[in-house]
């Protein structure tokens, strides 16, 4: 993307100019993929700025054909995210295990025409469902749906590979639908 290399350029020269357009492009969606693993406003700002500093920091080391400058910042938000959760706030969720659901006799075709909401308040109820999942998996749809990565991406950005994303997508999708129904 040619705004991406010339945001490099700008950084790479010591510009603040640079910096302004990084951030104005890229901290809502950072402050968003923190907010979908940690909780607390105070932590998600800290975080968020973490991240930013880890990024200009190591702007050298960005290699464009290992991804887009997006992906590569978002790898650095959800590591960044995910070491503060596990070392300073063990996660206190409670959340549906998958072993409890029966999620075998769900077809994708079918989920997705129960999943694709068109009145308020199936949004509402979808939403409400996506917040109760565990911070990982809330992470995952909010890449997915809402910041529309790619597969490919959030493997990167999780240090996965893509078809265990893809059928973590998957399992988290019935694991939804089933929340859904239950109400």
């Amino acid at each position: 993307m040619q705004e991406d290399s010339q945001i490099i350029e700008y950084i790479r020269k010591n510009r603040r100019e640079g910096q302004k357009m990084l951030l104005s492009l890229y901290k809502p969606r950072v402050h968003n993929l923190i907010a979908g693993i940690v909780s607390n406003c105070q932590d998600i700002e800290e975080l968020t700025q973490d991240t930013f500093l880890k990024v200009f920091d190591s702007i050298s080391h960005f290699n464009p054909s290992r991804g887009t400058l997006a992906t590569w910042i978002y790898h650095i938000a959800y590591n960044t995210a995910v070491s503060f959760v596990t070392q300073w706030h063990p996660l206190n969720i409670l959340s549906i295990n998958d072993n409890e659901l029966d999620i075998s006799n769900i077809n994708d075709a079918w989920l997705d025409q129960e999943l694709s909401c068109e009145k308020e308040e199936q949004i509402q109820a979808l939403e409400n469902a996506v917040s109760g999942l565990p911070p990982e998996e809330r992470l995952l749809i909010t890449l997915y749906y809402y910041e529309g990565c790619t597969i490919a991406d959030i493997s990167r950005i999780i240090s996965a590979s893509p078809n265990a994303v893809y059928h973590r997508l998957q399992r988290i999708r019935k694991k939804l639908y089933i929340i859904l129904k239950g109400q």
